[in-house]
């Protein structure tokens, strides 16, 4: 009896012993709470933002327009009236038609969180009315915040100063450094969706890999959760990298007029192209350095932490990846853009609202 008794206590037992229990229950509680929570609320943050962005920069292009309503008595409060219900307008049936691509979406994150083993292979995707009126509801405040500040900037300038604002670039037959300096508040604009995403990525990116250095056992709870922390940070970036791109777009579509004046003052398209590439490289050149300081404000006190060192763990290429990447978004974005703005006649597009 005593001889079983030994043998069954150093027998190795097929059940998780009282520390690697714990390290399951932590697991299962963090896939049941605190990813949902990373997910819904990077997501909600970087769709905000985008909505935002776009809707300020969209009321931005119409301030002509909206200076020659003021100059037929049109006020300001009915500026900004008609500015929140046209946004209303287009707000509703945007959030709708998104609703089945994102209930499409959570069943590919579902099935990415299965395959991690962080969650239940009998798990179905419950889209409820809290969590669909929570994003609904986030991206319809966002629109209308956007559209009460851009609005009330758009109805406070007087008529005639809104519509020489509105008009033909001031830096219309200069370099691309002083044409980007000309037009700082517009540069802005499109540079900050770029920095964040370049912020984004290269922060979130070498925080996991210098993580990924301290746990490389499969079974450390730590190395477990990186497949789904690398799945977060592709869904922020590709999100990011959609605002970039609709803010590029809509920023050089806001120009023809000026390329048309260039045309006018005997501008060729190459030059009026050449300019376009010139300032695209320098504005993703300014954004990538702006991005690497930002991330830098997160991976350094991180690594100081972790490794004892201020260089974050990770190999070099995944920056110059962000950095590439980043250049060619900018590319994609304004150069077929401008190409097709430049088809226009010079004269109809300085004719164009």
């Amino acid at each position: 009896m005593d001889v079983w008794r030994a043998q069954a206590f150093t027998q190795p037992t097929p059940y998780p012993m009282p520390a690697e229990a714990d390290q399951v229950r932590t697991l299962g509680g963090i896939g049941r709470l605190l990813l949902p929570a990373i997910l819904g609320g990077w997501t909600l943050a970087v769709v905000a933002f985008g909505v935002v962005s776009t809707v300020s920069l969209t009321i931005g292009h119409r301030e002509r327009e909206l200076a020659l309503l003021r100059s037929i008595a049109a006020t300001p409060r009915q500026i900004r009236q008609n500015v929140v219900l046209e946004t209303l307008v287009v707000a509703f049936p945007a959030i709708a038609a998104g609703l089945l691509p994102g209930a499409g979406l959570g069943e590919v994150v579902l099935a990415r969180l299965a395959d991690a083993g962080l969650v239940g292979a009998g798990v179905q995707l419950v889209a409820g009315w809290p969590s669909t009126a929570l994003g609904a509801g986030t991206s319809l405040v966002a629109a209308l915040a956007a559209a009460l500040i851009s609005s009330r900037r758009a109805a406070s300038i007087p008529p005639v100063r809104a519509l020489s604002a509105a008009g033909p670039a001031r830096a219309s037959g200069r370099l691309a450094v002083r044409n980007l300096h000309a037009r700082a508040p517009h540069t802005g604009s499109v540079a900050g969706p770029l920095i964040l995403m370049v912020g984004i990525a290269g922060g979130t990116l070498y925080m996991q890999s210098t993580e990924d250095s301290l746990h490389r056992d499969a079974a450390d709870v730590s190395a477990r959760l990186a497949p789904v922390n690398y799945l977060v940070v592709a869904m922020i970036i590709t999100f990011t990298a959609i605002v970039v791109v609709n803010t590029l777009i809509a920023a050089t579509r806001r120009r023809s007029r000026e390329f048309g004046l260039l045309r006018l003052s005997a501008a060729t398209r190459a030059q009026v192209m050449a300019t376009v590439v010139a300032e695209s490289v320098l504005t993703a050149v300014l954004a990538v350095a702006l991005g690497t300081v930002a991330a830098a404000a997160t991976t350094v006190p991180y690594s100081l932490v972790k490794t004892g060192s201020p260089m974050a763990a990770g190999p070099g290429w995944v920056y110059a990846a962000i950095a590439g990447g980043a250049l060619l978004l900018v590319l994609a974005a304004t150069v077929p853009t401008a190409a097709g703005a430049l088809r226009v006649r010079p004269v109809e597009a300085l004719s164009a609202p």
